[in-house]
């Protein structure tokens, strides 16, 4: 138990390879480790992203302070973007990674890595408290990736079937729109009773608020993501006799995202309709 002192995080958005949804994973691991207080610090860049998390307890930019000078005696230290030697009270994330791998390799089995690490038996996957929100968004379609990560969309035609399947039973259905800024974006989500997504920052965002949340994964994966309450993960079915799908690394499923059926979404949805 470290109930008096305090975990300080020091990360930079423009130093790391880190997705802003890798942000909130590791986050959302820190109260395993009983500290009483959780600090941060960063660039602004980061700090929309960090101002969602209600159990973090301060927040200030790096670049206006000496970090060395904040470091005290009974801190842990997370360092997340640069490279140095791990101590008792001092843990570098790059230690982690493989460069030779690319940044959803090396961060697939992220908890895992720091469960092992920090000798957590049992990890809890942790959200804000505080997730009383004005619910008047039937469901959230979560399907747009950033332009070096369109491997993982599902084809917005099957979206457009979905929608014309369930847009009877759920009158409201947004989608994300990837000309909202992070607040417009993460508002949308807090005020969802369900999330369809991809995999990526939208349900990272959706399982903090906990928000029932269905991920739809093929290429990428996170080993956590069936450890959340009230998720649902499912996979593209596989045309290919059971062959392993090339795309994905290390994973049993195909990786092909058009090989998702509609009919497990929908499926889900109804077999869960008193849960989500």
């Amino acid at each position: 138990m470290n109930s008096n002192n305090t975990i300080k995080i020091y990360a930079n958005s423009n130093l790391s390879n880190l997705g802003l949804g890798d942000y909130l994973r590791i986050i959302s691991f820190l109260p395993n480790l009983n500290y009483k207080k959780i600090i941060w610090f960063s660039d602004e860049k980061l700090f929309p992203l960090v101002k969602k998390v209600d159990f973090i307890s301060e927040i200030h930019n790096i670049n206006k302070i000496n970090e060395k000078s904040t470091i005290k005696k009974n801190d842990l230290i997370f360092n997340l973007y640069q490279e140095g030697e791990n101590s008792n009270n001092i843990f570098y994330l790059q230690n982690f990674f493989n460069k030779n791998k690319n940044i959803k390799e090396n961060t697939f089995d992220l908890y895992k890595q720091l469960s092992t690490y920090f000798k957590v038996k049992n990890y809890k996957i942790f959200s804000n408290k505080n997730t009383h929100q004005k619910k008047n968004i039937d469901i959230f379609f979560n399907w747009s990736a950033p332009k070096k990560w369109k491997i993982k969309e599902l084809p917005k035609r099957k979206w457009i079937q979905l929608q014309n399947k369930i847009g009877k039973k759920y009158k409201k259905i947004i989608w994300q729109d990837p000309d909202d800024n992070l607040d417009q974006y993460t508002q949308k989500i807090a005020r969802s009773k369900i999330v369809i997504s991809i995999v990526g920052l939208g349900n990272h965002i959706s399982t903090l608020f906990n928000i029932p949340t269905i991920i739809l994964s093929g290429p990428t994966y996170f080993n956590e993501a069936i450890k959340h309450n009230n998720v649902h993960v499912i996979f593209p079915r596989n045309p290919c006799d059971n062959k392993i799908c090339n795309l994905n690394v290390g994973l049993k499923h195909c990786g092909r995202m058009e090989h998702i059926n509609i009919k497990d979404i929908i499926k889900c949805l109804n077999n869960n309709n008193d849960k989500i």
